[in-house]
């Protein structure tokens, strides 16, 4: 699906790869969809496939996608095709199955309603939410109708020309745009984001925490502070080193044009986030406190700030991990956080990684077995400190 609509974008504004096509008898889906009932279920016949609506209504309820299907049956029956017969077979059954069961989805029509969406204006924020609206729902019923546990593993067997996950981080913030206007999409997206917090597999962090996010931020533009407090809350209280929860708290009071803005809330919540040890998104975090302080009016603040996010920022961390009769082994790391380090500093890095050397460095004595214990207590070594080590 996703080849053939690269396929038909390229030949709608390049004639000379349209004429390319044409000389080779490459076919496109856009052609079959032109084509009669009675057309389509001719060539397929001709091809070995015998197929009808009561045949078509199995297939639909046991396939997710016609390309499944056409894989399947030319597996079945070891089918040997030239030319463009393989293409007739998936076009064909593509067709049939959107003309017949259109209310049965699969991923050809799921793929067609997410790239419906992206061919609307962009300013057409309600156009696009009703696109994707159709194509979530389309993609609910397949995971419903084939026991698909999660959206990651929709993801995994969709194969469209855009991914779940992108799509999903698409709708969501077009869900906004028109919840901004018109506050029916605002519940559309709180009702996506608490099904993506049930379906997303527990493992893609930036999925949930983005979705949660997302939530919270709903709930807040809808004026209800009190749900949308709760909810950084909870968050912040299982994870108060996530700094993106921090920042998306404070931007309710700082960005958001309700009549809850208070930049001085929005300044406390930062500051508290950012006293959180080692919390992440720190740099993040700092430069949303930056542009605060610019927007109030605040320079000696964010000259504070600016100075701080001029810092080189690395944290140095020692730990034993052998330790042996006469050594220890320790292990020393240096991490450089999100932003990594300069080109220009690392060949100050050894500098940096060597841990301070001991004021007094320690002797290392090879003892005998029987001379004098060196603690002073006038025994041999054997029968002193020797049977302690």
């Amino acid at each position: 699906m996703a080849i053939n609509r690269m396929v038909e974008e390229n030949a709608s504004s390049d004639e000379n790869y349209r004429n390319s096509l044409e000389k080779v008898g490459k076919l496109l889906l856009s052609t079959v969809r032109q084509m009669p009932d009675s057309v389509i279920v001719s060539k397929l016949r001709s091809l070995g496939l015998e197929v009808d609506c009561s045949i078509m209504d199995e297939w639909c309820s046991e396939f997710m996608s016609a390309q499944e299907l056409s894989a399947n049956l030319r597996r079945e029956h070891d089918w040997k095709y030239e030319g463009n017969e393989d293409d007739w077979i998936w076009m064909g059954l593509t067709t049939l199955w959107e003309r017949w069961f259109p209310n049965a989805p699969n991923f050809e029509m799921l793929d067609d309603k997410i790239d419906a969406g992206y061919q609307i204006d962009a300013a057409d924020f309600a156009g696009i939410c009703e696109a994707w609206l159709a194509a979530y729902s389309d993609a609910h019923k397949l995971m419903h109708l084939h026991d698909v546990k999660s959206l990651n593993e929709l993801d995994e067997m969709f194969c469209g020309t855009q991914s779940i996950f992108n799509w999903m981080q698409d709708f969501t913030q077009a869900l906004y745009d028109a919840g901004l206007h018109e506050p029916k999409y605002l519940w559309d997206r709180i009702r996506v984001c608490n099904d993506i917090l049930q379906l997303w597999q527990r493992d893609d962090r930036l999925t949930l925490e983005n979705a949660q996010r997302d939530l919270a931020e709903s709930y807040f533009l809808l004026h209800d502070t009190d749900k949308a407090e709760s909810l950084f809350r909870e968050y912040l209280e299982a994870d108060p080193q996530w700094g993106w929860s921090w920042i998306g708290w404070s931007d309710c009071y700082h960005f958001l044009d309700t009549k809850f803005r208070d930049l001085d809330v929005a300044e406390n919540i930062l500051k508290r986030g950012l006293e959180i040890p080692n919390v992440r998104d720190r740099v993040d975090m700092l430069e949303r406190l930056l542009s605060l302080y610019e927007k109030a009016g605040k320079p000696q603040e964010a000259q504070q700030v600016r100075a701080e996010l001029e810092k080189p920022r690395h944290a140095f961390t020692s730990e034993i991990v052998r330790t042996r009769e006469d050594s220890i082994q320790v292990r020393h790391k240096m991490d450089f956080g999100e932003e990594g380090v300069p080109l220009d500093e690392i060949k100050n890095l050894s500098r940096h990684a060597r841990p301070p050397a001991p004021a007094k460095p320690p002797v290392k004595l090879k003892v005998g077995r029987n001379a004098p214990c060196p603690c002073g207590s006038g025994k041999k070594y054997k029968k002193c400190c020797m049977q302690k080590r």
